[in-house]
């Protein structure tokens, strides 16, 4: 789905600001000029929010979106056109966030951010449940919680961010499947391609065995109450200011100024996401490929083949890498899943589409 359509029009930049302004006041979108206020609706992970217009990108952005939402598209060619979506949303985003300077320093200013009502979710938390299912509801960017008790905060934080995860892993499993097709047909081309999103090395030097052995290792889901307890952990509940302003659930850290968002008692630098789904994505893919994380895949992998139920607290041990506080981290970890119930939804799944 396109939020944009390009027409003709005479009309002054006073007037589209005023116009931008009553319509962004009564919550009706702007397509006709190509303008959408930043994002503050529901879509379906991988719809994109323009924050300005900006022809070029926003046409490749718009094009791109289309494409992806064709139903017959394979797992391969869907992350393929995923990707390209990737990298137009960051030219877009580069281009929005302006840098000043200020005497010494540098003062990045995001675009103005207006955050979404709080939903009306009807759906209970299916814990400890074979069957109970989990709607295919998705948002872009995070609700303003500050009303909330600390209690109903946590609670519609997990019923936003649930779906996000099961989704991401629901297109794992997929991949997954295709990867496995692949090998039996021995189509190297598949597996080759998979391996460069995977970040294999060398692949060029390996046997068809050894690329799927790998890749095995490497696209499996991440456990659910793992997901959710990072998520918790990292965004404050949703209520950092890398979650609110960057769509950061992670806290994942960049390189490039451009795109992400400095923290203010370090020199950190948190990359920013154009919607929240995006987020959940790139920390999988972390879990799925870094070298720190080859201990936490390993298991995973030998707990699957195992039939044993795939529980986050197994596996917890694994992820001293991820914060500087290592082992104390973890124990954080550990005890929110406990609290929180997010291990009793390890069999949770999103409702038949």
């Amino acid at each position: 789905m396109s939020l944009h359509r390009s027409v003709n029009v005479n009309i002054s930049s006073r007037q589209i600001i005023l116009v931008m302004m009553c319509c962004i006041g009564a919550g009706i979108f702007l397509p006709a000029i190509g303008i959408s206020p930043p994002p503050l609706f529901i879509v379906k992970p991988g719809e994109v929010t323009i924050y300005s217009y900006q022809p070029t990108v926003s046409e490749e952005i718009a094009l791109l979106t289309k494409q992806k939402s064709k139903k017959d598209l394979s797992p391969l060619e869907f992350e393929r056109i995923r990707r390209k979506l990737e990298a137009a949303n960051n030219d877009l985003l580069a281009g929005l966030f302006k840098e000043q300077e200020s005497g010494t320093s540098t003062i990045v200013t995001p675009p103005a951010i207006l955050r979404p009502e709080l939903p009306e979710l009807s759906y209970s938390l299916p814990y400890n449940s074979d069957s109970a299912s989990v709607p295919r509801f998705f948002m872009a960017r995070l609700p303003d919680f500050s009303a909330l008790t600390p209690n109903t905060k946590k609670e519609k934080f997990t019923q936003i961010v649930l779906p996000l995860i099961l989704y991401e892993n629901e297109r794992i499993r997929r991949q997954n499947e295709e990867i496995r097709q692949a090998y039996e047909s021995a189509n190297r081309d598949i597996l080759d391609e998979y391996a460069h999103i995977y970040k294999l090395k060398n692949v060029e030097e390996l046997s068809i065995d050894t690329v799927y052995q790998k890749l095995v290792m490497r696209v499996q889901p991440v456990p659910v109450g793992l997901a959710l307890s990072q998520a918790a952990v990292e965004s404050g509940w949703g209520s950092s200011r890398f979650a609110l302003e960057g769509n950061a659930l992670f806290g994942q850290w960049v390189f490039d100024k451009r795109f992400g968002l400095k923290a203010k008692a370090s020199n950190a630098i948190v990359r920013r996401f154009p919607d929240l789904s995006s987020s959940v994505r790139s920390y999988m893919r972390n879990l799925n490929t870094h070298r720190a994380y080859e201990g936490f895949r390993q298991e995973r992998l030998e707990l699957s083949v195992s039939g044993e139920p795939l529980k986050a607290k197994q596996l917890l041990h694994h992820l001293k890498a991820y914060a500087e506080i290592k082992g104390e981290y973890v124990q954080t970890l550990k005890s929110v899943m406990n609290t929180n119930k997010f291990d009793a939804l390890s069999a949770a799944q999103l409702e038949s589409s």
